[in-house]
């Protein structure tokens, strides 16, 4: 049997310990144990093993937790886990503590063996035991009494983590290394954030459940029962209701990776549409798919791939092939999309761009075609390698390649006849964008009707979004006057999507997945670019479009502090969107996590800094 580490004993002064009182609190009759075991502190929760505590010699697992954590997790113990009919924990019972924010939960402790993925019988019992959970549980009505642990919970968890690394970078405090670690990991988070809206399509297929939130072999064991091994799963402290993907992630870190045949198979019970396919990739459209590559390779390519690795591997919807024609290696990318972008993306490439000489710079499409239903589009480019912009390693001649490009496609797109076009399947980043997102932020939430405990939140980010609306004339006149003329806007610039590859001319620079394509002011473009890179390095990169801008179209762009104005109108524009969706969650659905999202986009309103540093610009000026 192997036990939870444990990080100390403690022999003296048990009786008076907290956990000790409050067991003898529930259990009066109860055995004082000889020692108590420290096997885990968190910020929030500390669990004991209070050995030989019961009248068998049996030890009792001892978790203080905040009280709301502890209701949960005795309602899954108590009420959920029962309806499974499969072997679970006994919870004994719980004791609050005086005050009432932390409270004690008492548990059995887990005898069993320890959890492997590496051996399948262990990964069988975990998917059974997920499915089988999952079933059980689907009709409990547990929505409204468990945490929110929808896709928009884990965007809400990667932006406070982005949040945190980014914090010590904005002091210039840290040396080299940790800096270039810190915006190492910043710039994964981008790239996951960058993929969201395929996240959320993957997972649409997916039904919701009780989620454990924290499957990992730490919290798992194995039990010898009379009908042979079972699962004992524990420490619900992170459980809610919502997708449960991160149940089922497989191979990284300590995941239980449960199988995900077995799994599907139990669902299906159920959810009859779902299958192994939907559940690794959801990929419509194979055949019609394979006829492309055969018409755009040749029939040589059809049962001659080499390699296939897929690219994003959250969203399982990009993927590199290798494949072998007449005896050479040929790459390709394809990419599932949905069809408004796919018919957006083609425009780019094979009539927007055009229109102005720069197709090269665009991601180089091949080909595409439809899933019969239309249900997606698939497209097939050309693979650029691993070329996108690299900014933890800046290298000053590939940023130049990119802002001269950036800079040609605004200046040659300045006033083009083509600009309905692209409003039309696009859209507007002007400052219609920003006047239509804060009224609509300010209807979505006056239609909420907040505690007494959310007033202070609902009323600050009411008056802000008054503030606003209150701004919108000076920041209209702002843009008129300062912005430059209307142009052809990538819409999502940042570094993933900018490639710079070294030819035989120099380097050449492509402008990749334009799925928010629109016409407005440069700076919106030059707001989320800049943003992207760090602090330090922005004055220069805004100092080289400048010269790019001016050469290419004679505009001579306003100084920083207006410019940082312009780019805080896009900003505030971005979070006044953001301010939407979780409102009206809240009011229409009564989401568990839509205050928890508005806390934090007050957060970002907050944080909201000057893009581009100036007080060097202005004591200029001044002097």
């Amino acid at each position: 049997m192997r036990k939870r580490r444990v990080f100390e004993v403690l022999t003296e002064g048990v009786r008076e310990h907290r956990a000790t009182q409050s067991w003898l609190q529930l259990q009066p009759d109860s055995w004082l144990p000889p020692s108590l075991e420290l096997l885990q502190r968190r910020r929030h929760s500390t669990v004991y093993r209070l050995n030989g505590v019961r009248q068998d010699g049996t030890s009792v697992i001892a978790k203080r937790c905040r009280t709301a954590t502890a209701r949960i997790e005795r309602t899954i113990y108590q009420e959920l886990l029962p309806l499974t009919g499969m072997p679970a924990l006994e919870c004994y019972g719980t004791v609050q503590e005086a005050g009432g924010e932390f409270c004690w939960v008492f548990l059995e402790d887990a005898a069993g063996a320890a959890y492997s993925p590496h051996f399948p019988p262990n990964r069988a019992l975990a998917g059974r035991w997920l499915a089988e959970t999952q079933l059980a549980t689907a009709s409990a009505g547990l929505r409204s009494c468990l945490p929110n642990r929808a896709l928009n919970h884990y965007l809400q968890l990667l932006h406070r983590c982005r949040a945190m690394v980014l914090r010590p970078l904005g002091a210039n405090e840290l040396p080299a290394a940790d800096t270039q670690v810190l915006q190492k990991v910043a710039t994964q988070m981008d790239a996951i954030e960058s993929l969201w809206n395929e996240i959320e399509e993957i997972c649409e297929v997916m039904p919701q459940s009780l989620v454990h939130g924290d499957f990992v072999i730490k919290n798992l064991r194995i039990r010898d029962t009379s009908a042979g091994p079972a699962l004992l799963v524990f420490d619900w402290e992170f459980a809610g209701w919502g997708v449960p993907a991160t149940d089922l992630a497989q191979f990284t870190d300590r995941v239980a990776s449960p199988d995900l045949n077995i799994y599907c198979s139990i669902l299906r019970r159920e959810h009859s549409h779902l299958n192994l396919r939907e559940i690794q990739a959801g990929q419509p459209g194979l055949t019609q798919l394979r006829g492309l590559l055969e018409e755009l390779l040749g029939s040589e390519a059809e049962g001659r791939v080499l390699d296939q690795q897929v690219l994003q591997p959250r969203s399982l919807r990009v993927f590199r092939l290798r494949f072998l024609i007449n005896g050479q290696a040929r790459q390709v990318i394809v990419k599932r999309l949905r069809p408004e972008i796919a018919q957006c993306s083609e425009l780019v490439e094979r009539r927007w761009l055009s229109a102005v000489g720069m197709r090269e710079h665009g991601p180089a499409l091949l080909g595409s075609v439809a899933e019969p239903s239309g249900s997606c589009v698939w497209h097939v480019y050309d693979d650029l390698g691993d070329r996108e912009l690299d900014t933890n390693r800046l290298n000053r001649e590939h940023l130049h390649a990119a802002i001269d490009l950036i800079a040609r496609l605004h200046a040659r797109f300045a006033h083009h006849s083509l600009l309905g076009e692209v409003r039309l399947h696009g859209g507007d980043l002007g400052i219609h964008f920003y006047e239509t997102n804060v009224r609509d932020a300010i209807y979505a939430l006056s239609g909420l009707q907040p505690t007494a405990q959310e007033t202070g939140l609902y009323q600050r980010l009411l008056q802000r979004l008054y503030n606003l609306r209150e701004e919108l004339p000076q920041r209209a006149e702002a843009l008129d006057e300062l912005g430059g003329p209307e142009t052809l806007l990538h819409g999502d610039l940042w570094a993933i999507n900018i490639f710079v590859i070294p030819t035989a001319c120099g380097l050449h620079a492509r402008l990749i997945d334009w799925d928010h394509v629109a016409v407005g002011p440069a700076s919106y473009d030059l707001s989320t670019f800049l943003l992207r890179l760090p602090l330090q390095e922005r004055a220069w990169v805004l100092s080289a479009y400048r010269n790019e801008i001016s050469r290419a179209a004679g505009w001579t762009l306003p100084s920083t502090p207006e410019l940082n104005f312009l780019f805080e109108t896009a900003e505030y524009a971005r979070i006044a969107n953001r301010v939407i969706w979780p409102a009206i969650a809240l009011a229409q659905e009564q989401a568990s996590w839509g205050w928890e999202a508005l806390t934090e986009i007050e957060q970002w309103f907050e944080n909201l800094k000057p893009v581009v540093p100036w007080e060097n610009e202005a004591r200029t000026a001044v002097t």
